[in-house]
């Protein structure tokens, strides 16, 4: 640079500076498939570059993305690393949990599938790729199961190559839509995409729930059934004095809620009969359950009680987790079954228990239980 009179500048502060472009991946085309123990993919979950919906809990993915350098710079010591997120602008974009760190609710990992991570793929499925055959080639990319900083992939200046990701729904929203994006680990980039980023829609929200009869003579919770009940009623039959009768029921749970589901029980009254007289309730509580002889004591004029078969409820509590705990009846909804994690059949079984001493006076007791599931999505 020169003054006006052309003499020249003693000295500069700053310099002007430039750069040329380095290495420069785009994301093009993309597709996702069902068949993830197959070393090249074969059976696609919809059309190239079109989003599959409906994708299940627990449903592991094989995805298969071409990547394009475009500004003639190679790359040398690649690793892809795999973000999703629900949002097209990744404003909050998380990096796939890793396959042993995953929970049951962690949206979306890693997952083990053919090949191992890092290997080159063997041959390319997406259309606009460089050649690869039987993994030779410059459109043949990496198998990526887990996250890294570096790998030993190098690119070519110019190149396409196709890569693989394995991934798992872990209990992702339901019906709701996930981006998913390219990082350059290596060099701390994320990757663009020249048309759209990979994405996919989960399945809407489920839930299904029944409640079983148990036969007589059945073992269950530390007990053996006296008694058979059915969907719709708890029999005692004719209570023998100083005799414990023990009967059962059969939660079943299907829910993909991501933060799993709660199944409570209310009783709309005690063991009554139609004199107002009851069979007493034990003492002990669904927050805090007793064994059963320290609450039913010989000479007892009647109990009446019931024990949660799940031994892990809600936030990860044990409190029924002993088979000799039971609790009484209360006033309002207390828990009997949960998962903090969405399930598949989840099964559980509440067992009642009673007994009558020579001072129960005689008759015909009742009480209703009402089962109120909640998922919690």
């Amino acid at each position: 640079m020169t003054q006006s009179n052309d003499t020249l500048l003693d000295g500069y502060d700053v310099y002007p500076t430039v750069r040329t472009s380095g290495y420069t991946p785009i994301i093009n085309n993309w597709r996702l498939y069902d068949d993830e123990n197959t070393l090249t993919p074969v059976t696609p979950l919809a059309g190239e570059n079109v989003s599959p919906s409906a994708v299940q809990n627990g449903e592991v993915l094989k995805l298969r993305v071409s990547v394009t350098e475009v500004e003639g710079a190679p790359g040398e010591n690649i690793k892809f690393n795999l973000q999703y997120s629900e949002y097209p602008d990744f404003r909050d974009g998380v990096t796939l949990t890793a396959t042993t760190s995953c929970t049951g609710n962690s949206l979306w990992c890693y997952a083990d599938g053919a090949g191992e991570n890092n290997a080159v793929i063997d041959s390319t499925v997406l259309s606009g790729v460089g050649s690869c055959a039987s993994g030779s080639g410059a459109g043949c990319g990496t198998v990526n199961e887990a996250q890294g900083v570096s790998g030993t992939y190098d690119q070519p200046a110019f190149s396409t190559a196709e890569h693989e990701f394995t991934l798992k729904q872990d209990g992702a929203r339901v019906n709701a839509v996930y981006y998913f994006r390219l990082v350059d680990a290596t060099n701390g980039v994320n990757l663009v995409a020249s048309s759209s980023f990979p994405s996919l829609s989960t399945q809407g929200a489920v839930l299904t729930f029944s409640v079983a009869g148990i036969n007589a003579q059945t073992v269950t919770e530390g007990i053996t059934t006296d008694a058979t009940t059915t969907p719709t009623a708890i029999s005692f039959g004719s209570l023998l004095v100083d005799t414990p009768v023990e009967t059962a029921q059969r939660l079943t749970v299907f829910a993909n809620g991501t933060q799993g589901y709660r199944v409570f029980m209310q009783f709309d009254q005690g063991l009554l009969d139609s004199y107002g007289n009851a069979i007493a309730s034990v003492s002990a509580t669904n927050d805090a359950p007793s064994d059963w002889v320290s609450q039913c004591a010989p000479g007892a004029t009647g109990c009446f009680g019931y024990h949660a078969g799940d031994n892990t409820l809600y936030d990860s509590s044990l409190r029924f987790a002993l088979d000799n705990s039971y609790a009484g009846v209360e006033s309002g909804p207390v828990e009997v079954m949960a998962s903090n994690v969405p399930v598949t059949f989840d099964v559980s079984d509440v067992v009642y228990k009673t007994q009558v001493g020579f001072l129960q006076p005689a008759g015909d007791y009742t009480t209703t239980v009402r089962y109120i599931v909640i998922p919690i999505f």
